[in-house]
Parts: structure tokens; sequence; C-alpha cells
């Protein structure tokens, strides 16, 4: 069960999740629960993912084949995440923690932006300037 709200400026719990938890956690009486909470964050656009996907990607691999490099999309991608993306941590399966570039897809707006404008200011002091898609940001 995901239960999104917002807290009250008394730092209560509003009264429909209040209700909901009441008459929710009698039924796991015995079981042993894992509770999760954490501030929400707006995920990445769309408009986001579509100028990266669309625009960004495309330009450095045209920039690199031009320069000779045959190599695809998928790998500019995996390069550009392994310079620009932040490391995070991840459990393997055999439960060591490494640390990884944080994949687009569970980055938020803020970190989003940071990838894309870091990806740009790179290609720009190149002389090979992505092209600007305006209210991508947002």
């Amino acid at each position: 069960m995901k239960l999104s709200f917002i807290v009250t400026p008394e730092g209560l719990l509003p009264e429909g999740i209040r209700d909901t938890l009441k008459r929710v956690i009698p039924t796991f009486a015995g079981k042993r629960m894992w509770l999760e909470l954490r501030e929400f964050k707006e995920k990445r656009s769309l408009d986001q993912n579509s100028y990266y996907r669309g625009v960004v990607l495309p330009h450095v691999r045209m920039v690199m084949f031009e320069a000779g490099d045959a190599n695809t999309v998928d790998y500019w991608h995996e390069v550009l995440l392994s310079s620009f993306a932040p490391l995070v941590d991840v459990v393997n399966i055999h439960g060591e923690v490494t640390k990884q570039p944080q994949r687009t897809h569970l980055m938020d707006v803020e970190t989003m932006n940071k990838f894309i404008t870091a990806i740009s200011a790179e290609m720009a002091s190149r002389c090979y300037p992505v092209p600007i898609k305006e209210g991508i940001y947002a």
C-alpha cells in the first residue's frame, strides 16, 4: 500500500490518512511489516526525458560519429551516465553495497536538470553546443 499526503502545518497526518491507517493496520495483526516514509520528489518530467532522449543523446552520438566513433546511442547513454549522473548506493545480489550512476528514470526534476546541464556545458566547452529547448526544466 502506498499513501501520498501532505503533513499538516501542525505536523499531523491528514484526517483521511489517519482514518485509512486506523482501518488498514488491524488487518495486518501479527504480521511483520515494512514501513518507509520519505519525502515526495517529483520524478523527471516527460519534457526533460524527451529532450534528453530526442535531442541531447542523438546530438552527442552525431558529434562522436562524425569524429569517427560508430558506437550506438545506448553506448553513449551509459557513457553520459557514468560521466555526469550522481552516484547512488546499489545493493548487489550478494548483499554488497556498490556505487553506480543513478538511472535517468529514477532522477527527480532537479537532478535531471543538473544532468542535462552538465552534458550541455561539456558539449559547449568542446564547441558542439546542444540545441536548446525552452521550458524543459519544470
